[in-house]
């Protein structure tokens, strides 16, 4: 038996009981139980990506990646420009890789850290988003919650900032 089972009761599908699109005051392009980065491609070509939490080398380079996409989404400047930074991966006080976006000018960070392989390649990463639980300090909101983001449909006026996977948000949160 599943360590989760209470939280499932017999004979009920819970994908089901989700109400569609036309049930909820959402948009017609939003689809709850398929949740994407955006609304125009590519960005409506991902879904958002949920990085691994823990020891393994896996967590790291899990947590590498998302620190890449996150950098990259909220217009970080990469290293050798003015203020650019780098993504590291360090230990957060449990033990579990976690990463951010820093600037190696100063050699004396406050932790041991190690560098998130290459350098973040923000053309192959378009489109991509990272879970809006994933937390950095140098990118603290996910840029889809910002005015003006680019995956972010137009509808006449300014978006701002509301993009599928706010809109989403709002859905499951507040089930309207």
């Amino acid at each position: 038996m599943e360590s989760s089972a209470w939280m499932k009761p017999a004979g009920i599908n819970l994908v089901q009981m989700m109400p569609t699109v036309h049930d909820s005051k959402a948009p017609a392009w939003v689809n709850p139980t398929n949740p994407r980065c955006g609304v125009v491609e590519p960005w409506s070509k991902h879904k958002p990506f949920e990085p691994t939490v823990g020891k393994n080398k896996a967590a790291k380079e899990s947590q590498c990646h998302a620190c890449k996409v996150r950098a990259c989404n909220a217009g970080l400047p990469p290293p050798g420009e003015v203020g650019g930074c780098r993504c590291i991966s360090y230990k957060d006080a449990g033990g579990n890789y976690a990463t951010d976006c820093k600037n190696l000018l100063n050699k004396n960070m406050p932790v041991d850290y190690e560098k998130c392989g290459a350098v973040r390649d923000c053309d192959a990463l378009k489109g991509q988003c990272v879970s809006a639980k994933f937390k950095m300090d140098s990118a603290k909101e996910a840029p889809w919650m910002k005015k003006g983001w680019k995956g972010a449909k137009s509808f006449g006026a300014r978006a701002g900032g509301l993009s599928l996977l706010s809109v989403f948000g709002l859905v499951v949160l507040f089930g309207i």
